[in-house]
């Protein structure tokens, strides 16, 4: 009998930061300075602006480098609180927060999944937007419009976030700037030069460029889950340990000295 494929799972918590305090955070946002004009579109022009804290995966090789954010390095002490509430619900940890402005209703998201293994997290400030999930694969079918409130949080799960797409189509309503403050694991793979390919630069990989990609997969995940299993053992001293030996390298038989 064919096993039946459900849904990706994913969970919105529509008031998961209270007002006062989504309205702080807000506040701090608005008086960062290193925010630049970004975009992971190979075509689109950009309709935001980025800040990233902790490291930053790199983009695909036909997105313009004038559009393309870097680390502004540590994330900083206000923002822990907050990153440590979220690896406590979810008993994982994160290494990077992108903070991306959203000026008015005409900015967008452009239709896209993420790369990076494990929980993905979005807490949203400001203007309320619409948020569409679909089916990447198949059908393309919509699993749901999401308005995404001021204080809340959306989560896409490991396993689960690659197999839908995420988009905001802008809005017909005008509408006031947005903050989304979104939470992942970024590991070393990710974070080198040509790690994301598009599908079609994908298919023109020669048998030795697939091979390297399947290698920088199997690192991702193990960098992945060495890091997550040391977290969820001996808290953020094992996760430093973890960082310092490379302790996955060795399961993959190339160890660090």
């Amino acid at each position: 009998m064919k096993k039946q494929i459900t849904d990706p799972k994913f969970e919105y918590v529509p008031d998961f930061i209270l007002p006062d305090e989504a309205g702080d955070l807000f506040a701090r946002l608005e008086q960062v300075d290193g925010f630049h004009l970004e975009t992971g579109s190979c075509s689109l022009k950009p309709s935001h602006a980025t800040v990233q804290w902790g490291p930053r995966q790199s983009y695909l090789d036909c997105v313009p480098k004038a559009y393309r954010a870097k680390s502004s390095g540590e994330i900083p002490e206000w923002l822990i609180p907050l990153k440590q509430r979220l690896e406590m619900k979810y008993n994982c940890y994160f290494d990077s927060i992108q903070v991306n402005k959203h000026f008015s209703e005409n900015a967008i998201v452009h239709s896209h999944s993420d790369s990076p293994p494990g929980h993905i997290c979005m807490v949203s400030l400001g203007a309320e937007r619409n948020f569409r999930l679909a089916l990447r694969f198949g059908s393309h079918r919509t699993l749901a419009n999401i308005p995404l409130a001021a204080g809340s949080l959306l989560t896409f799960f490991p396993n689960d976030q690659w197999r839908h797409t995420h988009e905001m189509p802008r809005s017909k309503t005008p509408c006031g700037a947005r903050y989304s403050l979104i939470f992942r694991y970024i590991t070393e793979a990710l974070v080198r030069e040509g790690a994301i390919k598009s599908a079609v630069a994908f298919k023109n990989l020669d048998r030795q460029g697939k091979l390297e990609r399947t290698q920088r997969n199997l690192a991702r995940e193990a960098e992945y889950s060495a890091v997550q299993a040391a977290y969820r053992t001996g808290g953020y001293a094992a996760v430093d340990e973890c960082l310092r030996v490379k302790a996955w390298a060795f399961r993959m038989g190339t160890p660090h000295g």
